[in-house]
C-alpha cells in the first residue's frame, strides 16, 4: 500500500525562501512561509489555531525553538472566486493584513502585520516569499482565500483566511 505524506520534518534553515511549513508549539499548530524581511529570514504565520490568531502577521524564527517543522512543499494559495470576496481596481493605501493581491503584472502578494506595531503592515511576494513594496495602483485584492496542497489526485485545504473559531476544527478538508 502507498502512504503520501504532505511533508517532510526540516530544520528551518533548509525550508526556502516562498516554502510553506507547519509546526505546533505548546499544542497549538500553525501554518507560516519562510520569507525575507528586512534582509533577514523571517516567518510569516498565515494560520494559526491558536484562540486570539486574527490575521497573517510576522514573527521572529527564534519563536520556533523546539518545535518540529514539517516542510508543505506543494501547497499554494487559492484565491475566493466569490464576487464579495474580490475587490477589484483598488490602490496601493487600501489593503489591509490577510489580503492576498494579485497585481497588473500577475503578480501575487500577502499583506501580513509586521513583528512591531510601528512596522505596520508588510507585503510579501508568495512566489519568492520576498518582501514586496507596491509600485502601482489597478490592484485585484482577495479577502478571502485558502492553502492547498496536493495529496495523491485530491486537493486538501490545510487552513482558510479569513478563519473563524468554529472553522478552525476543519482544518484537512478534501476538496
Amino acid at each position: 500500500m502507498k502512504v503520501e505524506l504532505p511533508g517532510e520534518s526540516k530544520p528551518f534553515a533548509d525550508i526556502e525562501e516562498g516554502e510553506c511549513f507547519a509546526f505546533t508549539r505548546k499544542q497549538v499548530t500553525s501554518v507560516c512561509m519562510k520569507v525575507e524581511w528586512l534582509s533577514s529570514a523571517s516567518v510569516a504565520v498565515l494560520w494559526s489555531a491558536s484562540d486570539d490568531w486574527t490575521v497573517p502577521h510576522l514573527i521572529a524564527p527564534t519563536e520556533l525553538v523546539g518545535s518540529i517543522l514539517h516542510s508543505l512543499p506543494s501547497a499554494v494559495f487559492v484565491a475566493s472566486s466569490d464576487a464579495k470576496d474580490v475587490r477589484a481596481d483598488r490602490t496601493r493605501h487600501e489593503y489591509a493584513p490577510g489580503f492576498l493581491i494579485k497585481t497588473p503584472t500577475g503578480q501575487s502578494l500577502i499583506a501580513v502585520k509586521g513583528l512591531q506595531r510601528d512596522h505596520g503592515i508588510s507585503v510579501i511576494d508568495v512566489a519568492t516569499g520576498k518582501a514586496s513594496g507596491i509600485e502601482s495602483d489597478n490592484l485585484t485584492f482577495f479577502t478571502s482565500w485558502r492553502i492547498v496542497t496536493k495529496v495523491l489526485d485530491k486537493y486538501e485545504t490545510v487552513c482558510s483566511f479569513p478563519s473563524y473559531n468554529e472553522n478552525k476544527r476543519s482544518v484537512g478538508q478534501t476538496t
